[in-house]
């Protein structure tokens, strides 16, 4: 990932959820980890799985994902937080 840019942000993003089924067939959750951040459950859950699988000889079929990426948003230049314009989760706009 050479970019820094919403498009970078959108490759990155791409990639890592095109990691999911090649995590889950083959227990291999080192570049999955590495681009995971600790308070996120989805990540969390998954690794949870693959872990699962290696450790009980299962077998993963299937998974296959496709990426469509609709819009890219820039991170704000202050903070770095990247949010959807009109869109301020918990937090009031």
């Amino acid at each position: 990932m050479d970019r820094d840019d919403a498009a970078g942000a959108a490759a990155a993003a791409e990639y890592f959820i095109k990691l999911y089924p090649y995590v889950m067939a083959t227990g291999d959750t080192e570049e999955f980890e590495a681009m995971s951040h600790g308070a996120c459950g989805f990540c969390s859950d998954a690794l949870e799985q693959a872990e699962s699988i290696r450790e009980n000889n299962d077998t993963w079929v299937g998974g296959e994902v496709n990426v469509e990426i609709l819009e890219a948003y820039a991170p704000d230049e202050l903070t770095g937080i990247v949010n959807r314009p009109g869109f301020c989760g918990e937090v009031s706009c």
